[in-house]
């Protein structure tokens, strides 16, 4: 069962418990838990010395008498760049090469954004519920403070309410995890002297934008560019005054107010979202019938809707192209970079292309199923550069019965496969280059013995003396075993190797090795057969176009020419493209 996290202040609690107009009675449902009871005597005591540090502090900060003070619990108050930049933890995007989202990566899913790409009406939205004093209050709001210290006292609980947006700063980016988690006087009195000095140092527009960036939505959103993107799909700096409000109401209970959640959960989301509207009109920045009209309209059923068609995570039809570069990320950059860092990586692959790929993969399977056919791989790969342009790693990710996540196309030894006769082409491109036969040569489709053994064709037929482009492009076995006889393994095995193959021959010498029975990658079998396309160039498979950090710096760029190195002659890469 999900908790049900204490509401930050006293007011939004007594707001949360009463029934809106127009809403659905809820007694049966449980609110979001009060503090825990105290004994009349305790909380007497702490209510008064709470009182006189709030009295006092409001007296002293702004004296000389309260430097001391400041100084012993502001001195290790971080700058603004800090909060900003290191300690907002933010989601990697992976991204395709036009820029479409392919996944996101992340411990907590935050895209920082500055104020100004903050709707206005989010942000009014947010003040008007969480702080309506905030342009006002000098970071504590005293007045509102006491009466949640009173209202502590009278209900019998110690949950110390009142805080404002920048205490909600300083409790979110400033305390550690063990201090904010505290029910301390001493925390309290801490967050009261660090919430004044932070508003010395810093602008209401940076604590706000840093408040913005920091609070959690639910639903693994952290900020508001992701809680825009994660309930609507949209930017945070458009969202709508439905949209702003609904929003607004989340950070007090983000699992309790879950929309997606249980029907009780929508249902304290409907709720909450009512309290947020009357409070915007009570401050006078929607009118009572602009509310009435937002809250009888279906938003809340088109989000919901929307959020159940957006099909399962992750995306099938990208995740085996996502767990490769999720890999690379996590080799190259770190996990921390990767889940933390907010990289954004352009890759190599475009959707509309794997889209196609994948379509074409699942109607092969489709047809063969008569044969037990039931799943299947297809990689798209610039000859020039090896782009990976499509990956479709299996015919179904999520399908566990064929073994879906295991991805195919070879980038991990798991996929693996023999390549059947398309390893032909080692055979004939080593002995063209070695002199031992050309375009024009015959070759042997007759004699079936080899070494003592004897071998068929697929269709049990012999040709006689055919030439070598007649038996490339029907596929013969016996040219080939007889033309690996004569070459053997070794030369064979070495020109697979200049090419990009990593896997070992298991028996170089058995010349049944050219029907393609070893294992090996598809990317680099794919990559290899390029050569012959680029002009005898080796490329390797790659998947990273840039690698851009939250700041804009260029982490990393793919140079086409980079790595590329001349492994065969341009005239046999020339006469193998011609023969295939």
């Amino acid at each position: 069962m999900k908790s049900r996290p204490v509401p930050r202040s006293r007011r939004a609690a007594r707001r949360a418990a009463a029934t809106p107009a127009g809403s659905k009675s809820t007694k049966a449902r449980r609110k979001p838990k009060r503090g825990r009871r105290r004994s009349g005597r305790g909380l007497l005591v702490q209510g008064a010395m709470i009182a006189l540090i709030t009295i006092c502090l409001a007296g002293l900060l702004g004296t000389g008498g309260a430097v001391g003070v400041v100084d012993y619990f502001a001195g290790d108050l971080p700058s603004i760049d800090q909060l900003q930049a290191s300690s907002l933890q933010q989601t990697t995007r992976i991204v395709d090469r036009n820029g479409n989202l392919i996944a996101a990566v992340y411990h907590e899913n935050r895209t920082v954004v500055p104020l100004s790409k903050i709707s206005i009406r989010l942000q009014t939205a947010t003040i008007d519920t969480e702080d309506r004093t905030f342009y006002a209050n000098s970071g504590v709001d005293y007045r509102r403070l006491a009466i949640a210290i009173i209202y502590d006292l009278t209900h019998r609980t110690s949950t110390i309410g009142g805080s404002t947006i920048t205490q909600q700063v300083v409790k979110n980016n400033v305390l550690d995890t063990a201090e904010a988690q505290s029910r301390t006087i001493s925390r309290k009195f801490r967050e009261l002297v660090l919430a004044e000095e932070m508003e010395r140092r810093y602008t209401k527009q940076q604590i706000l934008e840093l408040y913005m960036n920091t609070i959690n939505y639910g639903n693994g959103a952290y900020g508001v560019e992701a809680a825009a993107e994660t309930y609507f799909g949209v930017h945070a700096a458009d969202v709508s005054w439905a949209q702003a409000t609904f929003l607004a109401g989340l950070p007090q209970a983000p699992a309790y107010y879950d929309p997606f959640g249980k029907p009780g959960e929508l249902a304290a989301a409907t709720e909450r979202w009512r309290e947020v509207l009357d409070g915007v009109v009570t401050v006078g920045d929607l009118s009572s019938p602009e509310a009435d009209a937002l809250f009888k309209s279906d938003f809340l059923s088109r989000m919901v809707a929307a959020h159940k068609s957006r099909g399962p995570q992750p995306n099938p039809l990208t995740a085996h192209f996502a767990d490769y570069v999720e890999q690379y990320i996590l080799q190259n950059y770190g996990a921390t970079a990767m889940y933390e860092g907010g990289l954004t990586v352009t890759t190599t692959l475009d959707l509309g292309t794997q889209a196609l790929a994948d379509k074409w993969v699942k109607a092969g399977v489709r047809k063969y199923a008569s044969r037990a056919v039931n799943t299947g791989a297809m990689l798209v790969m610039n000859p020039q550069d090896g782009e990976i342009i499509a990956m479709v790693g299996s015919a179904d990710y999520n399908n566990a019965a064929i073994r879906g996540q295991v991805n195919l196309t070879g980038v991990d030894p798991l996929g693996w496969r023999g390549v059947g006769s398309s390893f032909k082409v080692y055979t004939y491109g080593a002995a063209l280059e070695a002199g031992l036969i050309n375009p024009a040569s015959l070759l042997d489709d007759q004699n079936s013995v080899i070494g003592g053994h004897s071998f068929s064709d697929w269709d049990a037929k012999h040709e006689g003396w055919i030439p070598l482009r007649t038996a490339l492009a029907q596929s013969r076995n016996l040219p080939a075993l007889w033309t690996y006889s004569h070459e053997g393994g070794t030369r064979v095995s070495d020109f697979m190797h200049r090419l990009g193959i990593t896997a070992n021959l298991e028996n170089p010498a058995g010349v049944a090795t050219t029907l393609g029975h070893d294992p090996m990658s598809m990317a680099e079998h794919l990559a290899a057969y390029s050569a012959f396309d680029n002009g005898g160039f080796r490329v390797s498979p790659h998947s990273v176009l840039k690698v851009t950090a939250p700041n804009g710096q260029v982490l990393e760029s793919f140079s086409p020419s980079a790595g590329r190195t001349q492994v065969i002659s341009p005239d046999l890469a020339y006469v193998m493209t011609d023969l295939l």
